[in-house]
Formats: structure tokens, sequence, C-alpha cells
């Protein structure tokens, strides 16, 4: 019975197969990846040296993870408006991810042409490098200012409590006078810290230096699904066949009766 069904399902595997190719054609697209590795390692402020261990490494990453989020959406405009692009055609082309190292990235640049792929990853790199540092910066200065302002406001506070006799000090004064001092000494410390704090590390650790090419389709995919469709269309072809067939038979076997 199914010796009939050979050519058509024969020619419609052809045809399966010619469509799948293409669509590979149509759909194939040689493109270029280029990368570059930043370091954004910044410090936090600390009265002893940190020591090296899996929660300092892990903090570190979570603080460079922040700098990088900030730093994205300014960075994303900068390079788009210097390569004459749309941040939305950037950020398709555009990928970060973290990679070996403390407090380590590594950008992604996918383009049509090696030269551009190359060209905006390196340009992104330094981009990064460059907002994180002033935004890092700015940081800085806010929080040396807030911890001026706090020290400057306790003070006058502990000045005005000093004033008072010390018989005619109530409880909560004394209290006061207490914490004041305390908190005096605390940022005292923090300020000091902010100062002495090593310096950041933020930096292009890997310019890209080239682009590999990558392909952004599958023949293979193409052709599995092409054989999945030719075997559906076939199966539909021989049941349509089938039905079509059955009541023809059925009036043949009644006139031969």
């Amino acid at each position: 019975m199914f010796r009939r069904y050979v050519l058509a399902s024969v020619v419609i595997m052809i045809i399966a197969v010619a469509t799948a190719g293409i669509a590979y054609k149509a759909g194939h697209k040689l493109t270029y990846t280029a990368g570059c590795v930043m370091q954004a390692f910044v410090r936090a402020p600390a009265t002893s040296q940190p020591a090296a261990n899996p929660d300092f490494i892990a903090f570190t990453n979570a603080l460079a993870a922040t700098q990088v989020a900030q730093a994205t959406p300014v960075v994303s405009a900068t390079v788009a408006k210097k390569d004459h692009l749309r941040i939305g055609e950037l950020a398709g082309k555009f990928g970060i991810q973290p990679t070996f190292g403390i407090g380590s990235f590594r950008v992604q640049i996918r383009d049509d042409r090696p030269d551009r792929a190359k060209r905006l990853a390196n340009d992104t790199c330094e981009t990064f490098v460059s907002v994180m540092t002033d935004q890092r910066k700015a940081e800085l200065t806010r929080n040396s200012t807030t911890v001026e302002q706090r020290l400057k406001s306790i003070e006058a506070d502990l000045k005005r409590l000093l004033a008072v006799p010390l018989k005619r000090r109530t409880t909560s004064q004394q209290i006061s006078i207490g914490t004041d001092r305390e908190a005096l000494k605390i940022n005292t410390v923090l300020a000091a810290a902010l100062k002495s704090m090593p310096p950041d590390n933020i930096a292009v650790l890997t310019p890209s230096q080239s682009a590999a090419p990558t392909q952004t389709t599958s023949l293979k995919k193409y052709l599995l699904i092409a054989l999945l469709a030719g075997l559906l269309v076939i199966f539909l072809f021989v049941l349509v066949v089938e039905a079509l067939a059955q009541p023809a038979t059925t009036r043949s076997r009644a006139d031969q009766d």
C-alpha cells in the first residue's frame, strides 16, 4: 500500500530540504565578536588592612558590580553618541558579565564588521573606566563632606552641652555628652579612613586585539526542522489520500456484491 506514496514522500522531503537551504541562506549572517576586560576594584573605608578571604572578595565584587550598574546608562549613551548609533542599536550589540579576577568584567560587542566590533569594545571599556573613575571620585567627595558636616554638628552639640555647669546637668545631658564624645571618636576615625584609603584600581586590563567570526544561524537546526516538517506533511498527505480513497473502495465493493 505504501509503495504508491514513495515518490510523493521523496518529493516532499526534497522540497522541505530545499526550503531549509533557502531559509538558511537568507538568515545566515556572519558576525564578529570582540571583547575586552576591565577592572573596577574599589575600596571601602576600613580601620585595618582587610584579609583577602572569600568574604572580602565577594564584598569587593559586589561593590564593583554596583559601580558597573550605575555607570552603564551613561556609558551606553556616551558610546552610542560617539559612534553615531542609537542606544537601542548599541544595546543589541553589547554584553557585559563578571570574569576571572577581583572586580573584573568582560565587555563583548557583536557586529557584522570586525573593525567596528573591535573599536566599539575598546571604546566601551575605556568609557566605563572614565565614567566609573568620575563617579567614584564624586562618591568619595560626597562621603567625606557628609562625615565632616556630621563632625561639625556633633562638636557644636557637645560644646553646647559642656557649657552647662556640671552640677546643673541633667541625666539626659550627661548621656548626650557621652554619646557625642563617642560619636566624635567614631566619625574622626571614619574621616581619617576615607582620606587614607588606598587608591581604587579602575582600569582596562586587556583591550580588544581582534574580532572572532561567529555564525548566527545553524544549518543543522534548519535541516532538523525541515525533516520534522517533511515527515509531518507526509503523514498528513497519506492520511488525507487514504481518507478520500476509502469511500471509492467501499462503493467498488458494493458494486461487486
